[in-house]
């Protein structure tokens, strides 16, 4: 049985723009990451597309795949990517939160 105790968090602050000229800087960032929760921090963000949202998915596979719980929040206080993690149905792997305190307590 695992315990909240026992459980491991990290969290990762991303800054500028998430695109294609950063996809592999992002990826490799995010695949250092061993954690059960992570908490990746957008709030500096200032462009996301599709390949920072892949991103993110492979880092929760990735947690999965190395046994860990794979709890992933993402902090965005912006109202455009909160929207764009609700229509690509994202929500349903990530939580959202507008700030670090936030996410730290859920």
């Amino acid at each position: 049985m695992l315990s909240l105790a026992s459980l491991t968090q990290t969290a990762v602050r991303l800054s500028g723009e998430l695109d294609v000229a950063t996809r592999a800087s992002t990826r490799a960032i995010l695949s250092m990451v061993d954690a059960d929760v992570v908490v990746v921090d957008l709030t500096e963000v200032t462009f996301l597309d599709g390949g920072a949202l892949g991103a993110l998915v492979a880092l929760k596979k990735r947690l999965r795949e190395r046994g860990r719980l794979g709890i992933v929040k993402v902090v965005t206080p912006n109202p455009h990517f909160q929207h764009l993690f609700r229509v690509t149905g994202l929500t349903r792997l990530f939580d959202l939160h507008d700030s670090m305190p936030d996410a730290k307590a859920a």
